[in-house]
């Protein structure tokens, strides 16, 4: 069953319709991955034997290639294996079969009699072999030889592609592509990059607009929406795709600034009493948590000319709107600016019998009968 991964991997890299370029050893081994229909790479010539390793039924290895798979669907998987020259005739290829690993594994230490799986050394152009239950995310490592030293073509494929119960092959191992989630701040950006690089071809699309122009690794965003690319690359997954979520930062639930009402013969307000107890409650930390005050909504957006002393601020005659800008700045904080409003205005205190409830200095003035 062992072997059959093996094959099956190598099949995939046929479906791709991608040359290989094998590994001359164990340690620049070729990661590939099976696929429902044949794959075909060139064999390898002039390669040399690597020593330290126990080979069991090879009794020769001459020029050898090496490759490993990674288990992707649970299940038994059949494969052949066949060899032929550049002119078609049919020549030896033999092969060894290793694992299973949790990982890439190499020289004397792991590949050894107790980790063979499956071994030949027969005169025969074409192989069969399967792998018996299959574990995703086992790791096999395979040998290829050629033994008459002809330049040509090895041809892998699993012939159970498909069936109820057939495992397969991890093709994300094939150049692993990947896109990470982002949280930006509203009127920000994110930049997406596919992990593949120099492919020939970057599809990218919006779940808010649909396809996006261009064919780059990476795209700019500004928008909350799912991202998705499209690459292809030779020596990688056909089509691979991946997606990413970009979201705006929420702001803090913090409980509302009140609004302030001060007599109109003492106008000066102390802000910081409109923000005592926006913390109370929510089970916020208010030291992650950065306050200005401002007269403007883009001076609260920007953080900038913020009201210098806001526990002594001389209101405008008629009242006015406070913008208060909230950063958080705590250790797993987005570090976004959320801007929350209230009022201050002014009232004659003489004239008013039945004061609001948050005229907190005039309820003390009055109470006081002054």
């Amino acid at each position: 069953m062992k072997k059959i991964y093996l094959l099956l991997i190598l099949i995939n890299l046929i479906t791709i319709n991608t040359v290989f370029s094998q590994g001359s050893s164990c340690a620049t081994s070729t990661a590939f991955c099976a696929g429902g229909s044949a794959l075909t790479f060139p064999n390898s010539t002039g390669t040399t034997t690597e020593t330290g390793i126990d080979y069991e039924c090879l009794i020769t290895q001459p020029n050898p290639a090496w490759f490993y798979m990674q288990i992707g669907t649970a299940g038994t998987i059949n494969f052949q294996i066949n060899q032929e020259s550049n002119v078609g005739t049919p020549i030896d290829v033999d092969y060894i079969l290793w694992g299973p690993f949790s990982a890439s594994s190499c020289g004397s230490a792991d590949l050894n009699p107790a980790s063979s799986v499956s071994c030949s050394y027969s005169a025969a152009a074409v192989e069969n072999f399967t792998i018996l239950n299959a574990v995703v995310g086992d790791i096999y490592v395979v040998l290829l030889t050629n033994y008459s030293g002809q330049a040509g073509n090895i041809t892998v494929t699993q012939t159970n592609a498909g069936q109820v119960g057939a495992g397969a092959t991890d093709c994300n191992i094939l150049c692993p592509l990947s896109l990470a989630n982002q949280v930006i701040c509203p009127g920000g950006q994110a930049i997406l990059t596919a992990t593949i690089a120099a492919a020939t071809s970057y599809q990218w699309s919006s779940s808010l607009t649909g396809p996006i122009a261009g064919n780059t690794q990476s795209i700019t965003v500004t928008q909350p929406a799912t991202y998705t690319v499209i690459v292809n690359k030779p020596g990688c997954v056909a089509n691979a795709t991946a997606s990413a979520t970009v979201s705006f930062s929420s702001p803090p639930p913090i409980n509302p600034p009140v609004n302030l009402i001060q007599c109109n013969n003492i106008p000066v307000f102390d802000l910081n009493t409109a923000v005592t107890n926006i913390f109370t409650g929510t089970g916020l930390n208010p030291s992650n948590y950065e306050i200005f005050f401002h007269t403007t909504d883009t001076g609260a957006q920007n953080i900038d000319n913020s009201i210098p002393n806001p526990s002594f601020y001389t209101g405008p005659v008629g009242g006015a709107t406070i913008y208060m800008s909230v950063t958080d700045n705590g250790p797993t904080s987005s570090g976004c600016i959320s801007v929350f409003t209230f009022t201050i205005d002014f009232v004659s205190c003489n004239a008013t019998p039945n004061p609001p409830p948050n005229l907190t200095l005039c309820e003390s003035i009055l109470g006081s009968g002054s």
